[in-house]
Order: structure tokens, then C-alpha cells, then sequence
């Protein structure tokens, strides 16, 4: 399944005159570039103490999802949640450099900004710090981000919503105005929305599902997956299994890492695979970008297995961006699309 030369003008016309929304988590993403050379113990502790000589940020969570689409052309609308910190600081100036309407984003004194704080060593990523805040989120909150929901549905052609967080590690806010948001979907049926959700497929409806593989597991069994980074097989019996647990009417997009998306829609499940990636690769973001292609190919009234691919590649520009989240732009997208192929098989 191939883009076509009408496919390419018709991206290129139309990204740009796209408005989305992009409710949920949003983060700062921080880059420590350490240097070995420069380790010494400290005085006071007797423990090494490594030198970042770099540091770097840029908008992660659903920051990264609005990042990657303002970087396509796309007029976006962010709406979450902010501690009035440093980081929500850094995080606002970020999103304002971006052009986006900073509206959305309420600052609240109460609140620590998610950050996530990631420490390159050598060039090699070692461990990472997240500073989250568990405090709980005041009703009043709640309902303001309804209103800001509620303001920008008539403005858009899509809500992208994101969890970036599960129950283990935080509260999402998304927890908060769920119900609130699928009656927003089942009112606007001319407005798209689409999920990225961690441990909570089973919960939406009348919407576009997307998570990867382990989250589809840990939805419907029940279970944690400790080791999500060390491999992309899967298996399809078991991702059927999974599916016929969920019994959703939402059609699902399944991120299989190297081996593409599965999409599976009114009883029938598609593989859609994808280039293989030339290594080097950083795939952190990799979920984020596969969203942002999805959600434009849909915009762009493709067919989901068509959408998918479109996600494939969005994907596959980022991660060869080392040592951050990435972003793609409209060139590399055109020059990306041109040379892919890709096969779709029902499974």
C-alpha cells in the first residue's frame, strides 16, 4: 500500500490548515550529558559525582505529541495540567517558542511539574530520574480543565488525549475528566479523538484506541510488565486473547515496536509492517511520533491501516535522532514517504 503522488500534495496542502487538541500529561524531558572524564568523589559524601557538561529540555508526555505535530505545521492547542515551578517555567517558554496557545495549560501552585530527568553518560543512557507530583488534584482543577475542553472542541478537527502516567507511577489527570472527554466523543462525532493510553484501553469508547502490545496486556490481564524495553516480538494468540477480553466498539491501533502496528477493527486484525530502522536508533518518543502520523493520516481521511503506516514512518524519522525524543518535519516526511514500503496483512 503506497502513497500516491495525489497522497503526497494532499499531506502537504492540508497539515498545515489542521487544529489540534492535546489534552493530558504534560512533561518536561531533560538530557544530562555526562562526561567520565570529569567523575570526582565528592567531599562531603564520599560518592562520585559526575559533571554534565550539557543539558538539554524539550516538551515530553503529551508535550512531545504537541511538539511533533507544531513541527509538521500543525496548529495545536494544548490543555493540562502544570506545577507553577522552574520546570513549568521551562516547559511554558518551550511551548510558547513552539507558537501554540498556552491557554490550556493551567498553572497550579500546588502541583510539582512532571519531569523527567535522563542522564547520558558517554553517550550511553544510564538511570533515570521522574518527579512527579502525588498530590491530589483539587475538584475546581478538574473542572477547569473540563471547561478548557469543552471551549477549544468547536475550534478543532481532532483531541488527542495522552496518559502518560499509570497508577503506579502517578496520577493521570485523565483520570479525572475520562468520562468527561468520551462524552465530548460522543457528542462531536464530526471531531476525531484518539487515545494514547498506558493501562486503560478497556475504558474508552466511540473514540481511537492506541497503546503497544505490553499495555494491551497489562490492560486486560491484569498483570505488570517489567521488561518492555528488551524485545518487540510478540504474539499474535495472545494479542487475539487480549482483544476478545477487551470487547471494545473502539478501533485499535497496537504498536509492536520494529514490527510495525496491528490495527484491529470490527473483527478483524492487520498487521502493518514496517522499514527496518538503520541503527543507531533511540526510540524513546517512538509511540508519541507513531500517534501524531496516525492521527494526521486520519485527518486526512486514510483509511487506519493507511493512517498506521503514515505512523510507521513518523516513527521511524524520529528515532534516528539520538539521545532525545526527536521531531520530524514536512521534508523529511515527503522524502520518508516516497521511499517507503510497506506490506498490510490480515491476520
Amino acid at each position: 500500500m503506497l502513497f500516491t503522488t495525489a497522497d503526497l500534495a494532499e499531506i502537504k496542502k492540508n497539515i498545515i490548515n489542521m487544529r489540534i487538541a492535546v489534552v493530558g500529561d504534560y512533561c518536561l524531558d531533560n538530557y544530562y550529558f555526562v562526561e567520565s572524564k570529569l567523575d570526582y568523589n565528592s567531599d562531603y559524601t564520599d560518592l562520585s559525582t559526575y559533571c554534565a557538561s550539557i543539558v538539554k529540555s524539550a516538551p515530553g508526555g503529551a508535550g512531545n505529541v504537541a511538539k511533533n505535530l507544531s513541527a509538521l505545521g500543525v496548529s495545536v492547542y494544548p490543555i493540562g495540567l502544570i506545577g507553577n515551578d522552574g520546570a513549568g517555567f521551562d516547559l511554558c517558554n518551550k511551548i510558547d517558542k513552539l507558537g501554540m496557545d498556552l491557554t490550556g495549560l493551567i498553572k497550579v501552585d500546588a502541583l510539582t511539574t512532571n519531569s523527567y530527568h535522563r542522564f547520558i553518560r558517554d553517550d550511553t543512557a544510564i538511570n533515570e530520574v521522574l518527579v512527579t507530583s502525588k498530590k491530589r488534584i483539587r475538584d475546581d482543577l478538574v473542572k477547569q480543565l473540563m471547561q478548557s475542553c469543552a471551549n477549544i472542541i468547536s475550534q478543532v478537527d481532532a483531541v488527542i488525549i495522552v496518559e502518560q502516567f499509570s497508577d503506579i507511577q502517578g496520577e493521570s489527570i485523565i483520570e479525572l475528566i475520562r468520562e468527561y472527554l468520551q462524552h465530548l466523543a460522543t457528542n462531536n462525532r464530526e471531531t476525531i479523538f484518539i487515545v494514547d493510553t498506558k493501562r486503560n484501553a478497556h475504558k474508552y469508547t466511540n473514540m481511537y484506541v492506541k497503546c503497544n502490545h505490553y499495555e494491551l496486556q497489562e490492560s486486560t490481564l491484569d498483570i505488570i510488565i517489567e521488561d518492555k524495553a528488551r524485545s518487540s516480538d510478540f504474539d499474535i494468540s495472545q494479542i487475539k486473547h487480549c482483544i476478545s477480553i477487551l470487547n471494545t466498539n473502539s478501533a485499535l491501533f497496537i504498536t509492536v515496536g520494529k514490527n510495525g502496528i496491528l490495527f484491529f477493527h470490527n473483527g478483524i486484525l492487520r498487521h502493518i509492517k514496517t522499514n527496518a530502522a538503520i541503527q543507531p536508533f533511540d526510540t524513546c518518543g517512538a509511540g508519541d511520533s507513531a500517534t501524531v502520523g496516525i492521527t494526521i493520516g486520519i485527518l486526512l481521511g486514510f483509511e487506519p491501516a493507511k493512517a498506521a503506516i503514515l505512523g510507521n514512518i513518523v516513527a521511524g524519522i524520529t528515532i534516528q535522532q539520538l539521545n532525545c525524543t526527536g521531531e520530524p518535519d514536512i521534508d523529511s516526511l515527503m522524502t520518508e514517504i516516497t521511499h517507503h514500503s510497506s506490506q498490510v496483512n490480515t491476520l
